[in-house]
Order: structure tokens, then sequence, then C-alpha cells
């Protein structure tokens, strides 16, 4: 995971094994070109329990909560989306 909000694969692959516990922490992650799922399991499977998506481009669908692939992928505690130019900054 990067903090360059230019970085569009981030949680796109399994995290590294010195990642820490994400539980405690509000991931915000891009959109990007993968899955919402791809992206929600590689998070969870480190501990998170809550996820902000920010699109990255504008008119690109969205992310919610009972949407089938959130809900396939894993329970988590909450998740949300923002806009392009919220997540960006």
């Amino acid at each position: 995971m990067s903090l360059d909000y230019h970085v569009g694969d981030d949680t796109c692959q399994p995290l590294p094994a010195n990642t820490p516990d994400l539980k405690k922490y509000l991931m915000l992650v891009r959109c990007g070109t993968y899955s919402y799922e791809d992206k929600l399991r590689n998070l969870v499977a480190k501990g998170a329990l809550y996820v902000m998506f920010y699109n990255d481009e504008s008119g690109r669908g969205t992310v919610i909560p009972d949407d089938p692939i959130v809900i396939n992928a894993i329970v988590i505690n909450a998740i949300g989306m923002l806009s392009p130019e919220i997540g960006a900054d």
C-alpha cells in the first residue's frame, strides 16, 4: 500500500507479510482498475474492518454496502465512497 493517490493498483494483490493489523484503521483506497472484491479480500486478510473507496474518475460507478460483490467478498463493519476531488486531497 502507498500514500500516493496516483497508484491505481493499491490493494489489488495480497498485502505484504509485514503489513500491520489494519482493524484500527479506516482504509482509504483508490478504485483504480481492479475489482472492489479483490481489494476488499486483500484488506480483510490483514484485518481491515473499515474501508472508504474514492473514485479516480468522475462518473464511475459506486460501491454500496449491499452490493453482491461486497457481500460475497467479506463482511466488514463499514464501507463508503468519496468523489475524486475529495479522495485526492
